[in-house]
């Protein structure tokens, strides 16, 4: 909320929510699994988590890859 001095309540009750907003839509929180509170809310995590997996699994999958391709280089060489 910063070190602010509100003028009127509505200023402070628009910040508090704004705040909330941010905290639950916006912000992953590490408790739970590294997603976004609304995402577990409204039930997204499962598909969250498959995305995550399959990306990760892409990710060794290139990097296999790249290492057998770079063996393969220096061996030409």
């Amino acid at each position: 909320m910063l070190l602010h001095v509100w003028q009127l309540p509505k200023e402070l009750e628009r910040e508090i929510n704004l705040f909330v907003y941010r905290y639950n839509s916006q912000r992953h929180h590490e408790a739970i699994g590294n997603m976004i509170p609304d995402n577990v809310y409204y039930g997204q995590s499962e598909k969250i988590l498959r995305k995550r997996k399959d990306l990760k699994k892409t990710v060794l999958e290139r990097k296999q890859h790249n290492n057998k391709m770079s063996v393969g280089a220096e061996i030409a060489l």
